[in-house]
C-alpha cells in the first residue's frame, strides 16, 4: 500500500509540474507574440503537451498561424490595414503614427514613414497603387507616395479624428468620415472640398465609395446611410446593427 501511495504521489507531482510548465510556456508564448517575435511564440506553443492544449492554447494557435504570412515590425497597436489594388502590397498604420508598406507575398517590410505624425486611423490605396491616403487622429488627411513616403498633399478640413478614408474608384476624389460627425469629399489632386454632409447626429466611423463612384456609404452609430456623392442627399438607410458600424464595403457590382 505504501508503495502504491508513493507511486501515486510521484505521478501527481509529475502531473502538477507538467501543468505548471505548460502554463509557463503558454504565457511566455503570448509575451513573445506581443513582442513581435512570432517564431519564438510558435515554438513555445509547441512545447505545451497535447493533453494541456485547452481552449486558450487553441485560440493562441489560431491567432499565431491564422494567415499565410506574419508581418512583424510595429512597436504599438495596429489600427488599420489595406491591400493595394494590384495585390502586391499591404499597408498598415497605427498608434505610433507610422505607415508601413509590406510585400504582400513574403511579409517583408519594404519601407516605413510618417512615424512623427499622429495616430493613423484609416488607410486607402489609390487605384494605381502608387499613392496612399491616411486619416489621422488630429483631423488631418495625408496623401503620400508609396515608393518614397513623401507627403504629396495634406488636407485639414475636419475638427476631430478622421476615422475612415477612401479613394474613389477612378482615383480623382477622396471621401472621409470623422468623429466631428461629418462626411466630406475632396479633390484628390488639390485637396479642394467638393461636398460635405454635416447633418449626422453621431460620429462617422466608416465610409466607402460605390464601385461607380456615384454614391457614398457611411457607418453612423448602429446604421449605414447611403448618400449621393455629389450633393450628399440621403438615398437610403440600413438599420439593424446592435453596435456601432466601424467598417463597410460594397460588393464589386455595387448591388450590395
Amino acid at each position: 500500500d505504501s508503495a502504491q501511495r508513493a507511486r501515486a504521489d510521484a505521478e501527481s507531482a509529475r502531473d502538477r509540474a507538467e501543468a505548471t510548465l505548460a502554463r509557463s510556456n503558454y504565457f511566455l508564448a503570448i509575451a513573445r507574440w506581443e513582442a513581435n517575435r512570432p517564431q519564438e511564440a510558435n515554438d513555445l506553443l509547441d512545447k505545451v503537451p497535447v493533453r494541456h492544449r485547452h481552449f486558450e492554447w487553441r485560440l493562441a494557435r489560431q491567432q499565431f498561424l491564422g494567415s499565410d504570412i506574419t508581418c512583424s515590425g510595429h512597436t504599438t497597436s495596429v489600427n488599420c490595414v489595406a491591400f493595394s489594388p494590384d495585390g502586391k502590397l499591404l499597408a498598415s498604420g497605427g498608434v505610433g503614427g507610422e505607415i508601413k508598406i509590406w510585400n504582400a507575398v513574403t511579409g517583408k517590410e519594404i519601407r516605413s514613414f510618417g512615424g512623427h505624425l499622429m495616430t493613423v486611423q484609416s488607410l486607402s490605396f489609390h487605384p494605381d497603387s502608387q499613392t496612399i491616403v491616411s486619416g489621422r487622429a488630429d483631423g488631418a488627411i495625408r496623401v503620400s507616395e508609396v515608393t518614397t513616403g513623401n507627403t504629396l498633399l495634406t488636407i485639414a478640413g475636419h475638427t476631430d479624428s478622421v476615422q475612415s478614408v477612401s479613394f474613389s474608384p477612378d482615383g480623382t476624389r477622396i471621401v472621409s468620415g470623422s468623429e466631428d460627425s461629418t462626411v466630406k469629399v475632396w479633390d484628390a489632386s488639390t485637396g479642394e472640398m467638393l461636398a460635405a454632409v454635416d447633418d449626422f447626429e453621431k460620429p462617422v466611423l466608416a465610409v466607402s465609395f460605390s464601385p461607380d463612384g456615384r454614391q457614398v456609404a457611411a457607418g453612423i452609430d448602429k446604421q449605414i446611410e447611403l448618400r449621393d456623392a455629389t450633393n450628399g442627399a440621403l438615398l437610403r438607410t440600413f438599420p439593424g446593427h446592435s453596435r456601432a458600424v466601424t467598417s463597410l464595403s460594397f460588393s464589386s457590382d455595387g448591388t450590395r
